[in-house]
């Protein structure tokens, strides 16, 4: 019996040990990401709904605390110049009719946060919650300024909540699909965004 037990200790305790040596204590992550961003336009009544399509890059680092905890840093960079005109009725004017035209150059986010992870055979599937900030840079012309505007900028709180999945091909190497909601506050206004990031993460430490 005694034999029996000793056997079944060295099994578990073999099995922890490979799951520990599964683990990375550091994942490094990049890879193409698209965000899907509110326009921002707090001037206008209603254009919180108007949404446009950034393509840029996301890059993240997370520290394994153990086989399910971790601290994630992440960070992204969003290009390209989708455009919204939004014509409205000030309440003030019954008979007029005023006219914003937005264009979004650039988003740019840093947040940090936990990730909790589950792990089986090669597949991880995660969840994380982060916080920090984001940065818009767009152009706005309309009734208040001429045919071409300024380009403003706005640098506020943001949070991503989301997670995905990530493929080990090799010991060093996987590949991985992530979805988030990022929420931002631009020129003070709530926008509801979304994000999906695919790339390759490299394992380190494992």
């Amino acid at each position: 019996m005694r034999k029996i037990y000793a056997a079944l200790l060295f099994l578990v305790a073999g099995n922890l040990i490979v799951a520990a040596q599964d683990t990375p204590k550091v994942e490094i992550f990049t890879g193409y990401s698209h965000l899907r961003v509110g326009f921002a336009d707090a001037q206008v009544p209603g254009s919180k709904s108007v949404h446009g399509g950034l393509n840029g890059w996301n890059a993240s680092g997370a520290f394994n605390g153990n086989r399910w905890l971790g601290f994630a840093a992440d960070f992204g960079g969003y290009y390209g110049s989708p455009f919204s005109q939004v014509t409205f009725k000030p309440a003030d004017c019954i008979l007029c009719t005023q006219t914003v035209n937005t264009t979004i150059n650039s988003v740019h986010s840093f947040l940090a946060g936990p990730k909790l992870s589950a792990r089986e055979g090669r597949v991880t599937i995660f969840a994380q919650t982060l916080f920090g900030g984001a940065r818009m840079h767009k152009e706005v012309s309309g009734f208040f300024v001429p045919a071409r505007g300024p380009v403003l900028t706005s640098t506020k709180f943001a949070l991503a909540v989301g997670g995905g999945v990530d493929w080990q091909l090799t010991k060093f190497l996987s590949v991985r699909a992530q979805t988030d909601y990022l929420l931002t506050q631009f020129f003070g206004e709530s926008q509801h965004n979304l994000r999906f990031s695919t790339g390759a993460v490299l394992r380190f430490g494992s």
